[in-house]
């Protein structure tokens, strides 16, 4: 018995913490991920905390053990959000007066994590959020169309993507044209500073 109530605090406390975990991945997303934007890495972070947040809420469910009064709609539907979970649950009628102190303190701490975690996630985010740096388009060209032209000994004309990706390991095709007909040029971006290798198709 003790067993359960213990397992239900931890998971109690878990469910509370889970808008915190938004915050986290939020701007790991942002930090790790090339070219994403704030709202897509915010987006990540809260769609996986509330992910995270119901798995929890429902394993807390099929550890908690129940009152004698029935379970209500609105607590099972509250599974697909943490804290209102938390705050039914801490609030059942009828349950031990042990066991809704389990929820109660937690659905407290919900509350403010939750706040917290709305007012800091995008600042956050943005502070730490990679830009996306491309190659100057019209250099890029410039410079592919003098290579090409000192290995082949042909006057050529490239046209590469204008958000072509600095970013090491980028694949991106350009279109070359000359007088022989028109082909592609394949670059392979090798670093983060820009440095990259090119191939005639």
């Amino acid at each position: 018995m003790a067993t359960g109530r213990d397992d239900c605090r931890v998971l109690g406390w878990s469910i509370a913490g889970a808008p915190l975990l938004a915050v986290v991945l939020a701007m790991l997303a942002g930090r790790s991920v090339d070219g994403i934007s704030v709202g897509q890495a915010v987006g990540l972070g809260w769609s996986a905390s509330a992910l995270v947040a119901t798995w929890l809420a429902v394993f807390h469910r099929t550890r908690r053990r129940a009152a004698a009064r029935p379970e209500t709609a609105a607590l099972w539907a509250a599974l697909l959000c943490g804290w209102p979970y938390l705050a039914l649950d801490g609030r059942r009628q009828g349950a031990p007066a042990r066991v809704t102190r389990v929820t109660r303190r937690p659905a407290t701490v919900g509350l403010a994590a939750l706040l917290l975690a709305l007012a800091a996630t995008v600042p956050l985010t943005d502070a730490v959020t990679r830009p996306r740096l491309t190659f100057d388009r019209v250099r890029l060209n410039a410079d592919l169309a003098a290579a090409i032209r000192a290995q082949t000994g042909l006057p050529v004309t490239v046209s590469c993507p204008a958000d072509a990706s600095q970013s090491a390991g980028t694949l991106f095709a350009c279109a070359v044209t000359g007088a022989g007909g028109s082909t592609s040029v394949d670059v392979t971006v090798e670093d983060d500073t820009g440095r990259y290798s090119w191939r005639l198709d």
